[in-house]
């Protein structure tokens, strides 16, 4: 999206909101919060993935996941939007699938990715109107 000057706004936008939602998740509320994954707690969970190195709450990857969704999904047509969300729905149910996460994880990154794809498409969109 960047580099197709036609949609550059839309990759700024996306790209601040994806910075938004790794300041917040990843370098903020995983580091406060410190909650243990699911696999340490859950007896005979089995992780299908690597282990990651991180804490649980939220997720981070439903987090950036519907950051960029919810960019698409305001700045671009539906025929984008709605696909691009289908996908991150599809990348937030992976992370349970895969016993990295609990339920509250994901939907925790789901709400802050929306947050921050909201707050960025604000910032980018409705300034320079």
């Amino acid at each position: 999206l960047l580099l197709v000057p036609r949609w550059r706004k839309v990759g700024c936008t996306a790209a601040l909101s994806l910075a938004l939602d790794y300041l917040l998740v990843n370098l903020i509320l995983k580091n406060v919060i410190a909650r243990v994954r699911p696999y340490v707690l859950v007896e005979g969970l089995q992780l299908i993935t690597r282990e990651p190195s991180d804490y649980s709450f939220p997720s981070g990857h439903s987090g950036a996941a519907f950051a960029v969704a919810s960019v698409l999904f305001l700045c671009m047509p539906r025929k984008v939007g709605i696909p691009a969300v289908i996908l991150a729905a599809l990348i937030a149910f992976s992370r349970l699938y895969l016993g990295a996460h609990f339920p509250t994880d994901v939907i925790g990154g789901i709400l802050i990715g929306c947050l921050t794809g909201f707050a960025a498409w604000k910032l980018v969109w409705k300034k320079h109107k």
